[in-house]
């Protein structure tokens, strides 16, 4: 039995542990493999989009910048030339307008050549707009398509890396090692395609401008300046617009690929873990396996303990037996010695009496006298003699019958009935001893009650009696700073004292709980012996039947014929050696149960005993624990609430105060002692109930 109630504590506890140190290493791994994963990947997504975005942005910021300082330059250049055009053909107009005033109609020619050549300027300028646009477009469009590789790189680079990671769970240096190599390498891999297509951009970008700066020189004027730099301003808000758009654009892609990531990672999760949880079970089922082979071992190791004690039992007995013989045989070896002793002495006095007898006769009659008194006394004394010997002979038997009923009565106090009503009485007892000491455990709590009660009454008086000299003036103010950490003190303490009391309930219940079940336990191992004693008696009276039947058969036989008188004779001596035989191991029997029984009863009282002083001990124990201390911390309150004896206007409020303070804390004291009392006496009751 404690062998099995080990096993179970011991496979209980291998369980707990197991369950806990799983949960918590899956825990540790599952957070650390999340929060790792996931600052991992977003420290590289922000480093790729800074480092692109500023990259994108210092390559647009160069090209823009250069194709402006060319284009600057080149409109200058071309201003310059045509107001220095325009001036001398200004200066030749005035000059042939004050030489000649023939010549109106060649100035109309000018004003309709220059109303031509503001036309074609228009429609020159207007064209600029056009490519610029189309340039402008063109640009939008590659961006958009660099922005699209580049996404579909950050996809292609988040796939590859979440399936090396799958693959590479185990060795997580190698996986950022290799992480790290392929990184720098898509780094360069992505410079060098954007190098190649900012490079291919221009160059584009530089024909464009060619192309467009050739018509424009062939004919521009000074007129549009201001129109072209304010299309020039309206192309860069257009052109800021579009980056805008363009970086909401690659923030809604980037949500889309992390939400497709995040999603993709929950289900790799949700598959690590059924993974874990299919391993979790075979662990549990390895286990629990082992843990019943472990048991089938115990039971056997059981099993063979306990018939080799039965076999040491059986040994002892017999030995027990023999043992009782010897001394039977010594001590009817010495009653008899004691009786011959006896024997021997009443002659030598019946002897000596004779002689006294024959030596006084002799002196006071004559010879003749003495001779027939003589004979006559020898004849008296012999049947003196024979009636001494008779009463020595009842005497004798009246020993063996009563050393006949004492054997009788010594095998009839081993019935099971008798240790049955022995194991009744020691129950009795058993309960008697623990409503006794349940009795003394009230008393001490009623005693720790009283004294609670007692320094709570004190308390009261004193806190009434300065009630009486309180001003109201004085009631209206509030505790000093210096009484704070003794009501913060007070507070802790108080939850102290009833945090000790819950796990000293909890104790009891448990310790409660374990008597209930070696009750419980005692109390099927003592039916099954009495089953089996049953069944014995049974089996002995169906072989006792057998045997009178026998007996009646052959008494039958026996008087059918006179012939065959000396063979039933001998048949019945062999059926009285057989019966007498077969009583001899019905005895032998009965009494290895009866033994067995004695030793159960035995262990049974002794695992109470047991138990009884562990609980009386703990119990002790801990009533003189809180007792101590609840009587430091009422002295401690006392004094430092008396400390002050009134010196302060506000003292007699303070007391008041505490005063309440500390009857609140022993009714909170008070209620766990109340629902511990109750239990224990619920434990009790139900404990003897199954008893």
């Amino acid at each position: 039995e404690e062998m099995k109630a080990r096993l179970s504590k011991l496979q209980a506890e291998l369980e707990e542990k197991h369950k806990s140190t799983m949960v918590a290493v899956k825990d540790q791994w599952m957070m650390e493999n999340e929060s790792d994963i996931e600052l991992q990947i977003e420290r590289r997504v922000v480093q790729a989009k800074t480092q692109w975005q500023e990259e994108q942005q210092k390559l647009k910021d160069q090209a823009i910048c250069a194709i402006e300082t060319e284009w600057q330059l080149r409109l200058h250049k071309t201003v310059e030339a045509i107001k220095q055009n325009t001036s001398s053909k200004i200066d030749q107009i005035c000059q042939t307008e004050q030489f000649s005033g023939t010549e109106d109609h060649k100035y109309e020619e000018l004003e309709a050549q220059l109303s031509s050549l503001k036309i074609t300027l228009e429609h020159q300028a207007k064209e600029k707009i056009m490519a610029v646009g189309e340039a402008s477009k063109q640009l939008e469009l590659e961006l958009q398509k660099k922005h699209d590789n580049v996404a579909k790189l950050v996809e292609t680079t988040l796939t590859n890396a979440r399936c090396r990671w799958l693959e590479e769970l185990t060795s997580l240096p190698e996986y950022r090692a290799n992480l790290q190599i392929e990184e720098k390498k898509w780094e360069r891999k992505h410079e060098e395609d954007v190098e190649k297509q900012i490079a291919a951009v221009i160059k584009a970008n530089d024909e464009k401008w060619k192309l467009t700066l050739k018509r424009i020189e062939k004919a521009e004027s000074s007129v549009k300046l201001a129109e072209l730099q304010e299309n020039i301003l309206v192309l860069e808000r257009k052109l800021e617009l579009q980056k805008e758009e363009a970086v909401a654009v690659a923030k809604a892609e980037l949500a889309k690929v992390r939400a497709q990531w995040n999603k993709a990672k929950q289900e790799e999760i949700n598959r690590i873990h059924e993974l874990n949880e299919k391993d979790y079970q075979a662990f549990l089922t390895e286990h629990r396996n082992k843990l019943s082979e472990v048991i089938k071992e115990a039971k056997k190791d059981f099993t063979r303990q306990k018939n080799e004690l039965l076999v040491q039992k059986e040994v002892e007995l017999k030995l027990c037996l023999q043992a009782k013989q010897k001394e039977w045989s010594t001590h009817q070896e010495e009653q008899i010695n004691c009786e011959r002793q006896q024997y021997e002495e009443l002659v030598a006095e019946i002897e000596h009496f004779l002689s006294e007898i024959s030596k006084h006769f002799g002196k006071s009659k004559p010879a003749f006298f003495r001779i027939e008194k003589y004979f006559n006394t020898a004849m008296s004394t012999h049947e003196h003699v024979v009636k001494v010997k008779d009463r020595l002979r009842k005497v004798c038997v009246k020993m063996v019958e009563g050393i006949l009923e004492t054997i009788q009565r010594e095998e009839g106090k081993l019935d099971l009935q008798n240790a049955l009503r022995e194991s009744e009485k020691q129950h009795e007892k058993y309960k008697t001893e623990k409503e006794a000491q349940l009795r003394k455990l009230e008393l001490s709590e009623l005693q720790l009650k009283q004294d609670l009660e007692h320094l709570q009454h004190k308390l009261n008086g004193f806190a009434q009696q300065r009630e009486a000299k309180y001003d109201l003036v004085s009631g209206k103010e509030n505790l000093s700073i210096e009484y704070q950490p003794y009501e913060e003190e007070c507070r802790q303490q108080t939850q102290k004292f009833q945090q000790e009391s819950q796990q000293l309930k909890k104790k009891l219940e448990k310790m409660c709980r374990q008597l209930q079940y070696t009750v419980h336990e005692h109390k099927t191992e003592v039916q099954h012996f009495k089953e089996e004693h049953e069944r014995t008696i049974k089996i002995m009276q169906n072989e006792k039947e057998n045997l009178v039947r026998r007996l009646k058969k052959s008494e039958s036989s026996s008087s059918k014929t006179n012939s065959c008188s000396q063979e039933n004779g001998n048949s019945e001596n062999s059926c009285k050696l057989i019966s007498t035989k077969e009583l001899e191991e019905i005895r032998h029997q009965y009494l290895r149960a009866v033994g067995k029984i004695k030793d159960m009863m035995r262990y049974i009282q002794e695992s109470k005993e047991r138990a009884a002083e562990m609980i009386r001990t703990e119990v002790l124990r801990e009533r003189q624990q809180t007792a101590r201390k609840m009587r430091k911390y009422y002295l401690t309150c006392l004094h430092q609430l008396l400390a002050d004896s009134g010196k302060n206007d506000g003292a007699e409020r303070r007391i008041m105060k505490a005063a309440s303070k500390l009857a609140a804390m022993a009714k909170a004291l008070e209620t766990p002692l109340l629902n511990r009392k109750r239990d224990q006496a619920e434990t009790l009751t139900g404990m003897y109930g199954i008893l």
